[in-house]
């Protein structure tokens, strides 16, 4: 067995692209098993369901700020409508989280805001 000197992982950005697709495909599954009637009213499943997308987001706004962070040029980037439609994609679930409307979270950030504050 010939074990190389220098190993090099190289990820290049057809790599991450690929990762992308992957990433959306579960959560457009998500999306779809989430809506199926067997599993409305079902808290441990909706606490999976939730789990997945959660995953789903925290990946895509991390992919969102590597961009930004390294891109050139700020204002470019914010300029791209594309990049728009990224963070627009992220915020719902944002805004769910923080107002506690998704049924999975039971009111997480809300309950979590409300223990401090006393």
């Amino acid at each position: 067995m010939v074990i190389p000197r220098e190993t090099t992982i190289e990820f290049r950005g057809q790599d991450m692209a690929s990762l992308n697709i992957i990433i959306i495909l579960i959560s457009v599954c998500n999306l779809i098993s989430e809506s199926m009637p067997v599993y409305r009213h079902n808290p441990p499943a909706e606490r999976i369901f939730f789990s997945i997308d959660a995953c789903c987001v925290s990946y895509f706004t991390i992919d969102i700020l590597l961009r930004l962070g390294s891109s050139p040029s700020k204002k470019k980037f914010l300029k791209e409508v594309l990049n728009w439609f990224d963070l627009l994609a992220v915020l719902p679930f944002y805004v769910e989280l923080l107002l506690g409307e998704n049924s999975g979270t039971d009111g997480m950030m809300l309950s979590e805001c409300s223990d401090f504050s006393e």
